[in-house]
């Protein structure tokens, strides 16, 4: 998706925003190292599985998500980069600044499988 960029470079995965995603979320994007990674997978509902306030996260049936930022809810810190969400990627963290980073991206498949060889390759050269 045009404003919104995954790379998984060093041993981190990156999301850089450009254009009015980049103002609508107040940064330039997020990093986060690939050995944190717990899960990542294509979710067009992403708001079922990912709070950001103090209510419980919304049913798959919600519409309209347009969600740019850094957000908070029960499950913790996460970050947001998604218009209707269709093509929305949820990285799960175990450890720093997010929890989740929730990205729409034009093929969720192929990000998906980069984030998951990315993840593979730094395993294997953290062991080898």
């Amino acid at each position: 998706m045009r404003g919104v960029a995954v790379s998984c470079d060093d041993g981190q995965l990156t999301v850089t925003l450009t254009g009015w995603r980049r103002l609508a979320a107040l940064q330039r994007g997020t990093s986060v190292p690939l050995a944190a990674v717990v899960s990542v997978d294509h979710d067009p509902a992403p708001r079922s599985r990912v709070g950001t306030g103090p209510r419980p996260p919304r049913s798959r049936s919600s519409g309209g998500l347009w969600r740019y930022g850094t957000y908070h809810g029960v499950q913790g810190w996460s970050f947001w980069a998604v218009g209707s969400g269709k093509g929305a990627v949820v990285v799960e963290a175990a450890s720093g600044r997010y929890r989740f980073v929730v990205v729409e991206v034009d093929d969720p498949a192929a990000t998906v499988a980069e984030i998951e060889r990315a993840r593979r390759d730094a395993r294997a050269g953290g062991h080898g």
